[in-house]
C-alpha cells in the first residue's frame, strides 16, 4: 500500500514538473519591473477596486461585488489578498471535504483558510517578487473563489485535475 501512494506521488510530481507553467509562474512583461511596493500596489488595487480606503499597507475595497483586503507586512516580506466568505461553524461536512478538494484542484493560486472565526478565500505571496500581473491575478482569482463557495469552488476557468484522477 506505501509502494503504491508512493508510486502515485511520484507519478503526480512528474506529471507538474512535465508541465513546465505549473510548478513556476509565467514570465510576463510587468515582471522586470523590480520589486513590488506599496505605491504599485496602491495604482492597481485602485485601477480595479471601489471604494477603496488605505491606512499606510493595509486596503479594504470591493471587487466585483466581493469586499477584499490586501494586507502587507514589508518587514517579512509578504502580502495577501483575502475575503471573508462565511462562518467555519455553518460548513457542512460536505463542503469541507469539497473546498479541501479546491484546494487541491480548483482554487489554483487562491485558497480556503480560516482564521479567527471566518473562513476566507486568499492568495499569500512574498511581496518583493510580487508582480503586477500576479497582483491583478490574485484580485480575480480571490473574489472567483470566495464567489464559488457552495457551487463550483473555483478560482476561474482553469482546473488542475478533477477530483479522482490525479491520485
Amino acid at each position: 500500500m506505501q509502494i503504491e501512494h508512493s508510486r502515485r506521488v511520484a507519478a503526480v510530481l512528474l506529471l507538474l514538473a512535465a508541465s513546465g507553467g505549473v510548478l513556476t509562474s509565467p514570465t510576463f512583461a510587468d515582471d522586470v519591473e523590480g520589486a513590488m511596493d506599496l505605491e504599485r500596489m496602491d495604482a492597481i488595487i485602485r485601477d480595479h477596486g471601489t471604494d477603496v480606503l488605505r491606512n499606510g499597507g493595509i486596503w479594504e475595497f470591493d471587487f466585483f461585488g466581493v469586499r477584499m483586503a490586501c494586507v502587507t507586512d514589508a518587514k517579512h516580506n509578504r502580502m495577501r489578498v483575502l475575503a471573508p466568505v462565511v462562518q467555519p461553524s455553518k460548513v457542512t461536512p460536505e463542503q469541507h471535504l469539497k473546498l479541501l478538494e479546491a484546494n487541491f484542484h480548483t482554487a489554483l493560486d487562491a485558497r480556503y483558510g480560516a482564521s479567527e472565526g471566518i473562513l476566507y478565500s486568499l492568495f499569500l505571496h512574498p511581496l518583493g517578487s510580487l508582480s503586477d500581473s500576479q497582483l491583478r491575478s490574485a484580485l480575480l482569482q480571490v473574489a472567483a473563489l470566495a464567489r464559488s463557495f457552495g457551487s463550483d469552488y473555483s478560482s476561474g476557468t482553469l482546473r488542475y485535475g478533477e477530483p479522482g484522477t490525479t491520485m
